[in-house]
């Protein structure tokens, strides 16, 4: 069977172009490791918005954005068969490395100010827009006044004919505040829905207009940023101040004595360790006795009760060789120890974006916190390291703060 002409040449340049593309993909690492963070992001994204996690939702949106903007400043280089990595290109991947690091493992403070670094290590690409960061959109349902702002590159946006907007649904908003530089808007309350128990999420797009190629053509870059919608109930906060109490753990002791012949000696009944022998309790019963000597030549020296956290003693002498002599010897004995106890403030609802500062008065106290969140999943917390999306604690002394989001 004959293959036409035009099948054989669509054949080859089938083949020829999967060959470039496997071949681009394994000689280009820079093609290669820019796809692999991207999927990384991608898929840390995904985690943390099925999961409710704000902070790591909107840095790894925002560390996206970056990649793209990397993506298209060095479009040549990643389009190249072949490319060696620069030191600008290794430090522009090592950082954007580090933040997905600090995402997966949830230590994101400061991470805006790291993806700000990157965003500016980024080359501009002619008149095209370059948004860096954002803020303000993680938002909460007693906001009154709702503000997104946008910082990156809008070279146009003092131009009527470019001003960028942002689209809600059906709903178009002009910036409030634009330069080329920084990007604000004021966004109603009553286009958003917030659920009662659990994050929502809605979609704003920023449009920005720019002057495109030769002709200056006019052009359109568009942003898709998540709005975070932070549930109408915070949750609940207890904080515990642990401290201690002297309390005395008694117990009782007997102990038997004896002495026989013509022995002349202090015999000594102890405490169990860490115990004070109670001499007001001491109580001496005679258990047994017998010998010829026994009531006129036994004699009673006396005791010893000088250490009673060490022992107590009796001497008992005789002068007959077959007299013996028992005692048994009943005591209480105690010790101090410390008993923990908590202290609660009181269970306490707080609104979004509400702060307490708590103040410990007993310099010995440790403090331990729990947060029941808006889907009943508790945290607990004993030191201000300790991580939660939602609050932070922090310790300045014998003060404790707590601070409910949002944060930036």
């Amino acid at each position: 069977m004959k293959l036409s002409i035009f099948t054989i040449i669509l054949f080859l340049g089938i083949t020829f172009n999967s060959t470039t593309e496997k071949k681009t993909s394994l000689i280009n690492p820079f093609k290669t490791i820019m796809d692999g963070l991207s999927n990384r992001a991608k898929d840390l994204l995904d985690r943390a918005t099925n999961n409710g996690l704000i902070l790591e939702t909107n840095a790894s949106e925002q560390v996206l954005n970056i990649i793209s903007n990397t993506q298209q400043a060095y479009e040549k280089e990643l389009k190249a068969t072949s490319h060696v990595i620069n030191s600008k290109e290794q430090q522009i991947i090592s950082s954007i490395t580090s933040i997905l690091d600090q995402i997966q493992n949830h230590t994101i403070e400061n991470v805006s100010a790291k993806i700000t670094k990157v965003a500016l290590m980024i080359p501009y690409v002619g008149n095209n827009p370059q948004l860096t960061t954002w803020t303000g959109n993680i938002i909460t349902p007693n906001s009154e006044n709702i503000k997104i702002s946008f910082k990156g590159v809008f070279k146009y946006a003092s131009n009527l004919d470019y001003e960028p907007s942002v689209k809600i649904g059906t709903n178009v908003y002009k910036p409030s505040e634009k330069t080329e530089s920084y990007l604000s808007y004021e966004i109603p309350k009553t286009n958003l829905i917030f659920s009662q128990k659990k994050v929502n999420y809605s979609t704003i797009i920023l449009n920005v207009p720019y002057k495109d190629g030769f002709w200056r053509t006019k052009n359109y870059a568009e942003y898709k940023i998540k709005l975070i919608l932070l549930p109408i109930y915070s949750g609940k906060f207890e904080l515990f101040i642990s401290t201690y109490v002297d309390e005395i753990s008694s117990k009782q002791k007997s102990c038997d004595l004896s002495w026989a012949g013509h022995e002349d000696l202090t015999k000594y009944c102890y405490p169990d360790p860490g115990y004070i022998i109670d001499v007001s309790t001491i109580n001496r019963v005679l258990t047994g006795e017998r010998g010829g000597g026994f009531g006129h030549d036994h004699f009673d020296l006396g005791n010893d009760f000088t250490k009673p956290e060490v022992n107590i003693g009796y001497r008992i002498k005789s002068n007959s060789d077959d007299s013996f002599v028992s005692y048994r010897i009943t005591y209480s004995m105690f010790k101090i120890i410390q008993v923990p106890i908590d202290k609660s403030f009181g269970e306490e609802t707080f609104k979004w974006g509400d702060s307490k500062t708590y103040t410990i008065t007993d310099d010995k106290a440790t403090w331990k916190a729990v947060y029941t969140q808006f889907d009943n999943r508790k945290s607990a917390f004993t030191t201000s390291s300790e991580n939660n999306p939602y609050i932070r604690i922090k310790q300045i002394a014998n003060q404790i703060t707590v601070s409910f989001a949002p944060f930036d």
